[in-house]
C-alpha cells in the first residue's frame, strides 16, 4: 500500500509501512534524510466517519493551512521563530504543481512526548530524574516565550506535542498554531484555560455539546497549559484530578467543570488519588504559585526562580522523590521495611528486581542479543533452532506484537483501518484475520498481557482534544470476546471503570486479568460478555497502585513498585 505526493514539485511515493505516527488530523511519513511529513487527514478519512464537526474541520484546514504554511516558514526564516519550534520546510501536494497542498515537510525529531513523563511507570522505563525535569521545564519555558516573542500563540498546547530528547523540549504541530489572521480553534480538555469555555456553536464544539471556545487563545492560556504540563510533570498528578465527592445534596462536577469552578485536587472535596505522590513534595512557594494559577485565575509564565530552586532528594526511608528539607510521608515516623510482613490472609515479600521475569514479552526492534522475537522494518523474526525466522512482514506502519506463553497479538494501522493480528511459536506467518475495533486519533499508549488461552489488549488514543482507552479480549483463535471503549478523564470518576487506569501494569492469569488500582489489587473476569472487577483485594490497598507492574510468580503475583518489588502471597 502507497501513494504518491510532491515535495516542492518532487515525487515521492509514500508506503504505508513508513508511517511513523499518526493524531487526530494528520499522518506523519518518514520522508527520509532527516525529514518527515505531515499529511493532513482528508474529510473522508475513516477517522472522521459520522462526525460531520470533524470532516467540516478537514475541509476548513485544507482550505486555510497551505497561506499558514507559508508565513510559519517566513518567521523561521527570518530567525525570529526559535529552533525548538520546529517550522515547515516545503510543502506537500497531491500533484506536481503545488496546486492541491496537503501538507508539509519539517525536520525529523527524536524524543518522547512529555507526556510520558508525568506517567510513572513510564518514567521508570525512561530512566527521568526529577533533576532531569526541571531542567526540561526550564528550557521549554524559554522556547514557550521565545514562540511568543515572534507573534506566536501556540493555542492547542499539551504534552502530547512537545517532544524531549536528553534535556532539549521541541515543539512540534505548529501548524495548528495561531498567528496573524489565523485562529487556533482546537483545544485539549486537560490543558485548555478554563476561561476561554463557554457556550459555543455546534460546530466548535468539538463533540462536547454546549462547551467550547467562546473566546479565542492567548498568551495567558499557554502560559495555563506550561503550567499543567510542569504540575503533572513534578507531581505526577493532574491539578483537577482525583475524584470530586462533595457533601449531598450537592453533585460530582465533570473535570472541564471543575477547572472552571477551579475545584483542585486540593481541594477539601476531592479525594487525593492514594498511589501519588503527596503534595508536599514541592515546597510551600511552589504550591501556592499552582494553586494561584489553577484556582485563582493567574495567567502569567511560571516564575524561573520557583523551577531553578527546585533541588529534590530520594528518601533513604520510604525511597520517595521529594524538594523539601524532610520527607514529607516520613516526617515524624520511624520508617522500617521488614523483609516480610502479614496483612490479614496477605504475606509480602521484599523482592530484589532482578528475580523477575515476565511472562509476556513486548518485540522490540533489532536483533539484539537473547531477544527471541524482533522487529526488522516492517518484518517480524524469531529465532529457530537452526537460526533466524522470517514469521512475515505487516502492511502498515505503527506496528506493535506482544509474546505469551502459547501465543503472541499485535496490531498495526494503514490507511485509516487498524489490522489485528496473532503469531504462534509452532507456526509461520501471521494470521491477520483478528476483527480490532477501529482506532481514532494519536496513538499515546499500548499494552498487552497473555495467559494460555486469552489475550487483554489494551490502548490510550488522543482525538477530538481527549484521551480515550479501548481494552479487547481475545482467545487464542483471535476471535474478539470482549470488548470497553472509555473517555478516560470519565473513566476516573467512575467506581466501575477507575480500575481501566492501570490495564499497563496488569497480568493475565488463566481467564482472569489481575489489576493494580489505587483501591489496592482487583481481579477483572468477563460478567455478560463485558470485563468488570470481581474481586477487590483489600489487603492489598496501599501496597499497589495503578503506576506498578505485576508478574505472575511461583507463589502469587510479584509487583515492580519504584525502586522496589513486592511479592503478594496469600495465607492459608
Amino acid at each position: 500500500m502507497s501513494r504518491t505526493v510532491y515535495l516542492d514539485g518532487e515525487r515521492r511515493v509514500l508506503a504505508a509501512s513508513r508511517v511513523l505516527a499518526e493524531g487526530g488530523e494528520a499522518e506523519v511519513h518518514d520522508l527520509g534524510g532527516g525529514l518527515v511529513g505531515k499529511l493532513w487527514k482528508a474529510p473522508d478519512h475513516p477517522d472522521y466517519t459520522g462526525l460531520p464537526e470533524a470532516q467540516a474541520a478537514a475541509r476548513e484546514r485544507l482550505r486555510v493551512y497551505p497561506a499558514k504554511l507559508d508565513a510559519l516558514a517566513a518567521l523561521a526564516a527570518s530567525g525570529r521563530l526559535p529552533a525548538g519550534a520546529i517550522a515547515p520546510t516545503g510543502r506537500i501536494s497531491r500533484d506536481k504543481r503545488g496546486v492541491e497542498v496537503i501538507g508539509f515537510a519539517m525536520a525529523r525529531i527524536a524524543g518522547e512526548p512529555l507526556h510520558a513523563w508525568s506517567e510513572a511507570a513510564a518514567r521508570r522505563r525512561l530512566g527521568v530524574t526529577p533533576a532531569q525535569v526541571v531542567r526540561v521545564l526550564l528550557a521549554l519555558r524559554v522556547l514557550v516565550e521565545a514562540v511568543h516573542q515572534a507573534g506566536v500563540v501556540i493555542g492547542d498546547f499539551n504534552d502530547l506535542n512537545v517532544l524531549v530528547d536528553g534535556d532539549t523540549p521541541a515543539l512540534i504541530d505548529l501548524d495548528s498554531a495561531q498567528l496573524g489572521g489565523w485562529a487556533c480553534p482546537m483545544f485539549t480538555d486537560r490543558f485548555v484555560d478554563p476561561r476561554l469555555l463557554g457556550p459555543t456553536a455546534p460546530a466548535l464544539a468539538a463533540s462536547r455539546p454546549g462547551l467550547g471556545l467562546a473566546r479565542p487563545h492567548d498568551v495567558g492560556s499557554d502560559w495555563f497549559a506550561f503550567a499543567v504540563m510542569a504540575f503533572r510533570s513534578l507531581v505526577g498528578v493532574h491539578p483537577y484530578g482525583g475524584v470530586h465527592r462533595p457533601p449531598a445534596p450537592a453533585r460530582p462536577l465533570p473535570p472541564l467543570e471543575r477547572a472552571r469552578q477551579g475545584v483542585t485536587v486540593a481541594h477539601p472535596d476531592v479525594v487525593y488519588p492514594r498511589s501519588a505522590p503527596p503534595l508536599q513534595v514541592l515546597p510551600a512557594p511552589v504550591l501556592a504559585w499552582f494553586e494561584a494559577c489553577f484556582s485563582g485565575g493567574v495567567r502569567v509564565a511560571m516564575p524561573t526562580h520557583l523551577l531553578a530552586g527546585l533541588r529534590f532528594a530520594t528518601c533513604s526511608g520510604c525511597g520517595l522523590d521529594h524538594a523539601r528539607a524532610a520527607c514529607p510521608r516520613c516526617v515524624g515516623v520511624t520508617v522500617t521495611v521488614p523483609a516480610a510482613t502479614v496483612r490479614g490472609a496477605l504475606r509480602v515479600v521484599d523482592l530484589a528486581l532482578t528475580a523477575l521475569a515476565p511472562s509476556t514479552v513486548e518485540v522490540d526492534a533489532g536483533d539484539r542479543a537473547g531477544a527471541a522475537w524482533w522487529w526488522s522494518g516492517d518484518t517480524l523474526w524469531r529465532r529457530g533452532v537452526f537460526g533466524p525466522e522470517r514469521v512475515g512482514a505487516v502492511l502498515g506502519g505503527q506496528a506493535r506484537c506482544w509474546i505469551g506463553p502459547a501465543f503472541g497479538v499485535g496490531f498495526y494501522r494503514a490507511g485509516g483501518l487498524t489490522v489485528g493480528f496473532l503469531v504462534r511459536p509452532d507456526r509461520a506467518g501471521l494470521d491477520d484475520r483478528v476483527a480490532l475495533p477501529p482506532m481514532r486519533g494519536q496513538l499515546v499508549a499500548a499494552h498487552a498481557t497473555l495467559s494460555a488461552g486469552r489475550a487483554w489488549l489494551g490502548w490510550t488514543t488522543a482525538f477530538a482534544g481527549r484521551l480515550h482507552q479501548q481494552l479487547v479480549v481475545l482467545d487464542r483463535a483471535g476471535a474478539v470476546l470482549a470488548h470497553a471503549d472509555v473517555d478516560v478523564a470519565a473513566a476516573a470518576v467512575d467506581p466501575d471503570l477507575a480500575w481501566m487506569a492501570g490495564l499497563a501494569g496488569a497480568v493475565a492469569a488463566g481467564d482472569a486479568l489481575f489489576v493494580p488500582t489505587d483501591d489496592g489489587l482487583v481481579r477483572v473476569e468477563l460478567v455478560a460478555g463485558a470485563p468488570a472487577v470481581t474481586r477487590t483485594f483489600a489487603d492489598t490497598r496501599g501496597l499497589v497502585g495503578p503506576a506498578d507492574v505485576l508478574h505472575l510468580g511461583p507463589r502469587g503475583l510479584d509487583v515492580v513498585r519504584a525502586g522496589r518489588a513486592l511479592r503478594l502471597e496469600l495465607t492459608p
